[in-house]
């Protein structure tokens, strides 16, 4: 998916004058953004259930180029321990977790290579963690979706053009079965259930994916919610520093679990 197309033109009059239909447009911006090589990201999210509602916020960076990124996000009606560090370097994604010097001393990090997930974590729900930034984008770039214009409207300060996306769920498994994506990351995304999801871009007169917004319905037992989040993208092309936390400091899930089993008995 890591196409080189683009959006012709100076803008969204550039893409209407250039014939790009709605689908070229998002997949040009798609492409552009993947293809900026970095961006900061902006992050929200609210998952509504049973009359709750649970709200984050936080901010990261991502580096297409090297399939990298570091987040950090907070529940702020929690306080200042509600938050939540994510870095996310080629197959293996690390979760700050400052309470697990309890279960395993000198430790505050759990680690996940998705290369090589075992049936335990796939079990644990783990499966969610492994989707980065740029795969998120090739599920919306993929050839196959339908995609409405929305017309125009404004995100942070920049005059958009909003698009709906509906996904094409065997357009996209034949499309990535084609690429040359790992198979860690392909397996990945084919656990996603894009039949509950529906998708927003917005894209600013520059061609440049602004936001990417997302709505899920959830079920869990009688009880019925909404998960509902958006990313922003920013500074394309800026230096960005990601690194893999101090390996003294890590300890992989599978250990983590064969702790716990210790203590448990």
């Amino acid at each position: 998916m890591l196409c080189t197309a683009a959006v012709a033109g100076g803008g969204v009059g550039g893409v209407v004058e250039s014939g790009l239909n709605p689908a070229e447009t998002v997949s040009g911006a798609v492409a552009s953004a993947l293809g900026g090589s970095t961006a900061s990201l902006s992050i929200h999210e609210s998952v509504s259930e049973g009359g709750n509602t649970l709200s984050i916020a936080g901010s990261g960076v991502v580096d297409f180029a090297n399939g990298d990124a570091e987040e950090s996000v907070t529940e702020p009606s929690a306080g200042a321990g509600a938050t939540v560090e994510v870095v996310e370097a080629g197959s293996v994604v690390y979760v700050r977790v400052p309470q697990l010097g309890q279960v395993d001393p000198g430790k505050s990090w759990l680690s996940i290579d998705f290369s090589a997930l075992s049936k335990d974590e796939r079990a644990a729900g783990l499966s969610g963690l492994g989707l980065d930034p740029a795969s998120a984008l090739r599920l919306i770039g993929a050839q196959g979706n339908t995609v409405s214009p929305l017309g125009s409207s404004t995100v942070d300060g920049q005059s958009v053009q909003g698009y709906a996306i509906s996904y094409n769920v065997a357009a996209i498994e034949n499309e990535f079965a084609a690429t040359g994506l790992p198979a860690w990351e392909r397996s990945l995304l084919a656990q996603v259930d894009l039949t509950k999801e529906t998708s927003t871009v917005y894209v600013n007169s520059s061609d440049q994916l602004v936001r990417v917004a997302n709505a899920i319905g959830l079920t869990a037992g009688e009880q019925a919610g909404t998960a509902n989040g958006w990313v922003d993208f920013s500074d394309y092309g800026a230096p960005v520093s990601v690194s893999a936390p101090p390996a003294g400091e890590v300890v992989p899930f599978a250990q983590f679990l064969q702790s716990l089993g210790g203590m448990a008995q």
